[in-house]
């Protein structure tokens, strides 16, 4: 795996998570007093887009071609729980996770890692789940090994979440929006991204 020094110096400048069947036919933990429904739940997506940061000549099964990696890639799992108030149909979710992109060879790699946490409020109607909240990457970094050995280490970014889930009991499947920007020194980068994900309630 080759990097195109174009790509790299213009930066520098699920799915699905299935738990048990008998946790899902259970019903949530209610708070009497509230009446607040809390729920662990987990979430797998993929995303594209922001800033190229690196391209990279890959070769596969004796076809080469270039491949970009972007600030707004690929692949997130994240865990948490969910508050409802199911008289309001308002609630709020808590997550973290891993959030990760890259490429890859048998004797190189180029990885781009962060650790998200989120706060998403939401609102329920019907199957339809609309929310809205903030998120923190942390430690975002990008890193060769094996190529040239470069690493860049962002500062932590904050930015704004968005989305919309078709709830299908308890699995959801949905679209989301995220607006952050990643800072390192005195450039600032483009790491907004959008995707596809599901999510799984276990109660």
């Amino acid at each position: 795996m080759n990097r195109v020094n174009s790509g790299y110096w213009l930066a520098v400048t699920g799915l699905f998570f299935a738990g048990s069947t008998n946790a899902a036919g259970e019903p949530p933990m209610v708070s009497a007093k509230s009446g607040m429904q809390v729920s662990p739940v987990v979430s797998m997506g993929l995303t594209t887009g922001g800033d190229t940061i690196a391209t990279y000549r890959i070769s596969y099964l004796g076809v080469e071609y270039d491949t970009d990696v972007t600030l707004g890639g690929n692949f997130f799992i994240y865990g948490g729980a969910r508050f409802f108030w199911p008289r309001t149909g308002l609630g709020i979710i808590a997550q973290g996770g891993a959030f990760i992109g890259g490429v890859t060879d048998d004797e190189s790699s180029a990885d781009l890692s962060r650790w998200p946490i989120e706060a998403i409020g939401f609102y329920e109607f019907g199957r339809l789940r609309l929310g809205l909240g903030v998120t923190r990457h942390i430690a975002p970094k990008f890193e060769e090994k094996g190529i040239g050995d470069a690493r860049i280490d962002f500062e932590d970014a904050a930015g704004t979440v968005y989305q919309a889930e078709y709830l299908l009991g308890n699995f959801t499947m949905g679209l989301r929006h995220v607006a952050i920007d990643y800072r390192y020194r005195n450039a600032t980068l483009d790491a907004d991204h959008w995707g596809f994900f599901g999510s799984f309630r276990f109660l």
